[in-house]
């Protein structure tokens, strides 16, 4: 069980480690594609999740399939969490978050709200993300990604995730599986 374990946090670990050395080399590049930003937020995110899941499943006396399927909960309640963060990161107020809004955008990180904006063909939008001046345009940036309701578009994607977690939830047999699909319904994205 042990060598179990450990061979399953490296991978995570690992996965965590290659996702923010990713985002972190190209600050400031708005310019990435879906498959790109899930990557991301697979490593840097949703792999703790799923970890977490996995892991206890195992240390719970769990058998091997359970605990793979249990990291596929896992593995999508992270996805849709962070969705919710970077949704937040537009629509949310600092006194609600607990930190500021827009940090992403002042670190020069592409969120899913900000790729579905530059996907849509705005061409105001793109030569703001595309100016030297960027970072000094982040309110001008976060405003046309709001008007064009891309903050919602994004949200619904994160819905897709958080129900193809209770979807698997759903389909699992545990002591306090309701109780944990509680949990992680109380990540209802449409009251943001």
């Amino acid at each position: 069980q042990n060598d179990l374990l450990v061979s399953i946090m490296n991978k995570a670990v690992s996965a965590v480690c290659l996702s923010e050395i990713e985002q972190d080399s190209e600050p400031g590049n708005y310019f990435i594609d879906r498959a790109a930003y899930f990557s991301r937020i697979r490593g840097k995110t949703a792999e703790l999740f799923a970890l977490s899941c996995r892991v206890g499943a195992v240390l719970g006396g769990a058998d091997e399939k359970f605990s793979e399927e249990f990291y596929d909960v896992g593995l999508n309640f992270g996805l849709a969490f962070q969705i919710m963060d970077d949704v937040l990161d537009y629509r949310g107020s600092s006194d609600r978050m607990g930190k500021p809004v827009g940090n992403d955008l002042k670190a020069g990180i592409p969120t899913l709200p900000l790729i579905l904006a530059l996907e849509s063909g705005d061409t105001t939008l793109e030569r703001f993300c595309r100016s030297r001046n960027k970072y000094r345009l982040r309110a001008a940036i976060r405003k046309r990604v709001l008007k064009g309701g891309f903050d919602k578009a994004a949200a619904v994607i994160g819905e897709e995730y958080l129900g193809k977690c209770l979807d698997k939830l759903q389909s699992l047999e545990f002591q306090d599986r309701d109780l944990f699909a509680a949990v992680i319904s109380s990540l209802n994205i449409r009251e943001l």
